[in-house]
């Protein structure tokens, strides 16, 4: 008996049995095809169960539905859909923003001693106020289209704002460092 057909190419068994001497003769090619058909695969709950633990051990730790990995792709379906879940996390991120916002209060003290710092803080709380706004301003029960583009741009001003407030603290620090070290060296 030769060997069974593969499925993915039932013409090979359709056509080895053809032979062009004169007559053309196709053999049995109800049987051929009948033997391509019996080779299928069966597609039931087991055998899908049994290619899903293979393809998991192949794929190791790359995929494990324990350690649950967001992809920024995943945020993308979530937009389109609208769901509850993309709707949680825009509230979450806007409550942490908006606590953290809060918490970095201007004051006269600030003012005073450290006016770069203060200048940067308030130039960092312009793009963080427009960005909690516009937050807030987002509505799970309307059907209102959702202006990513615009967000995005007001995160990307925050965040170029938070890192020359990170910049001046920096600087002022390590000036201030200088400072004392000198002031020390003045006094041995």
């Amino acid at each position: 008996m030769s060997a069974p057909p593969d499925p993915q190419k039932p013409q090979q068994s359709v056509f080895k049995n053809v032979s062009v001497g004169g007559n053309l003769t196709t053999g049995d090619i109800s049987l051929t095809i009948q033997e391509a058909a019996s080779h299928q695969p069966e597609i039931s709950l087991e055998w899908m169960w049994r290619n899903f633990e293979v393809v998991r051990a192949n794929a190791g730790a790359r995929y494990t539905p324990e350690i649950h990995v967001d992809l920024p792709e995943a945020w993308a379906f979530e937009g389109l859909g609208r769901t509850d879940v993309l709707f949680d996390r825009i509230q979450s991120l806007y409550g942490q923003l908006y606590r953290r916002n809060n918490k970095a209060k201007l004051n006269n003290t600030l003012h005073q001693r450290f006016s770069v710092i203060a200048q940067s803080l308030e130039a960092l709380h312009q793009p963080v106020a427009a960005l909690i706004t516009a937050l807030q301003q987002i509505d799970r029960d309307s059907l209102l289209e959702i202006n990513f583009q615009h967000i995005a741009e007001l995160a990307a001003h925050a965040q170029t704002e938070e890192h020359n407030f990170y910049t001046a603290t920096w600087d002022a620090e390590s000036s201030l460092k200088e400072a004392r070290d000198a002031h020390l060296w003045d006094f041995r």
